[in-house]
């Protein structure tokens, strides 16, 4: 059992980050101050891991640890001018996914430090 289960658990993360792309879709912040046009809402990007992201995230956030940037950030961000906006829970591991993407060739990508840097951030551009 424990083997399927290890078979079964990349492909449900998959999964679980194709319906959270999807609901994204529906619920993006503002742009205001955001390099990019219109049809290109920013992307927020949870970097932490997916038990820290169930305790609480940003509205509309997808969740992609930093360990796995590599392996999945073009698939929820094809346009690497796109503008992404990235969190963890201090800062350190969202500026590992920042350097990361840019070696990538993304270009518009901002690291917003941490949680409650990223709730005020989103607060600002409401108001």
């Amino acid at each position: 059992m424990t083997k399927y289960f290890k078979l079964l658990t990349p492909w449900f993360k998959s999964l679980l980050l194709l319906f959270s792309a999807a609901s994204f879709a529906e619920s993006t912040p503002s742009t205001d101050g955001v390099q990019g046009t219109a049809s290109q809402a920013p992307i927020w990007l949870d970097v932490r891991s997916f038990d820290e992201f169930k305790s609480g995230h940003i509205d509309g956030a997808l969740n992609i640890a930093h360990t796995k940037i590599e392996d999945t950030v073009f698939s929820v961000v094809p346009d690497k001018s796109q503008p992404v906006y990235l969190y963890c829970r201090s800062g350190h591991r969202s500026g590992i996914a920042l350097k990361k993407m840019k070696a990538l060739g993304y270009t518009n990508v901002i690291n917003v430090g941490g949680l409650n840097d990223a709730r005020k951030f989103v607060s600002k551009q409401e108001n």
